[in-house]
């Protein structure tokens, strides 16, 4: 959120007169990259004809609802950053969407925000980042956030800035399937494979030390 008394509404002479100083096209349709971060921006709107838009930034606004970004499906990124956003929703039209910004809001305790989050996440599918961090009471609202969230977004690589991998995948399946006893079960299980690869590791090293080596013998 910034600190700006006057707010800026997003209207069409805004619009053009922006595109102007950022050098882009002045038919809506033709634009693939919107700049709207740090304009002490209310409210989404009058984007309806921007609908080839890959990447926008709304980011460092005063944005209080998630609003108009329905006809902008062809979005791969969205930054949504420092605003004051205290609830996801209405973005299910985004299936294209493949980085979500939600960092620095004041998403927080309030009811049933477990399943707003993840209902509206399964409506992603091709999601590979997300970051919903500084949002400073919402995973202890519900510590296990983090495993609903892997359930919900098979594809996810980033969670939070943290690179995601198959062990923790797995770990929030299990988790999910049968709870922190399976969970333990499947840690264990997990680290057996490790042990596994670090003898097989070992014994492959030397194997090629004696093998390159086998005329000093």
């Amino acid at each position: 959120m910034i600190s700006k008394n006057k707010s800026q509404k997003i209207t069409k002479k805004f619009l053009i007169k922006l595109g102007r100083m950022k050098g882009m096209y002045v038919t809506p349709e033709l634009n693939t990259i919107l700049y709207l971060q740090t304009k002490n921006i209310k409210k989404i709107e009058n984007l309806e004809k921007y609908i080839n838009l890959k990447t926008l930034y709304l980011n460092n606004n005063n944005i209080k609802k998630i609003t108009g970004l329905e006809k902008l499906i062809q979005l791969e990124f969205l930054s949504l950053s420092h605003n004051s956003i205290s609830k996801i929703e209405n973005l299910d039209s985004l299936i294209f969407l493949e980085e979500l910004d939600l960092s620095y809001n004041i998403i927080s305790k309030i009811e049933s925000i477990s399943f707003e989050i993840t209902n509206i996440l399964k409506y992603l599918p091709n999601i590979l980042l997300l970051d919903i961090s500084g949002n400073s009471q919402l995973l202890q609202f519900d510590p296990f956030l983090a495993n609903k969230i892997l359930f919900c977004c098979p594809n996810l690589k980033n969670l939070n800035s943290n690179s995601i991998d198959w062990k923790q995948k797995k770990l929030a399946f299990a988790w999910i399937k049968g709870g922190n006893d399976l969970q333990n079960e499947v840690y264990l299980q997990i680290q057996e494979i490790e042990k596994e690869k670090e003898r097989k590791r070992l014994n492959d090293f030397i194997e090629q030390f004696e093998l390159d080596n086998s005329d000093l013998i």
